[in-house]
């Protein structure tokens, strides 16, 4: 997360996110409605972890940029994922 608290910047972690509740622990201390740009590039996401991610931004109501390509687990994309 960014010193002024408005970008959350994960990007190249190598994280492997499962579940809904790892998504949940990643964005857990931070104000979602402060957030302006998020950053999840280099990271590798399962079908419900991206489920919850679209749970998440939809939290976001001052989200202006996200970077959110990654690799999914599985093979199945969820198309709708952000809409």
């Amino acid at each position: 997360m960014a010193p002024n608290g408005r970008i959350a910047d994960f990007a190249n972690r190598g994280l492997k996110l499962e579940t809904a509740a790892s998504v949940e622990d990643l964005f857990r201390d931070l104000d979602l409605k402060c957030i302006e740009k998020i950053v999840l590039t280099g990271n590798t996401f399962g079908v419900a972890a991206g489920e919850a991610l679209g749970k998440l931004i939809r939290r976001m109501p001052n989200l202006k940029v996200s970077y959110v390509n990654f690799q999914f687990l599985q093979r199945s994309l969820i198309c709708s994922l952000l809409l």
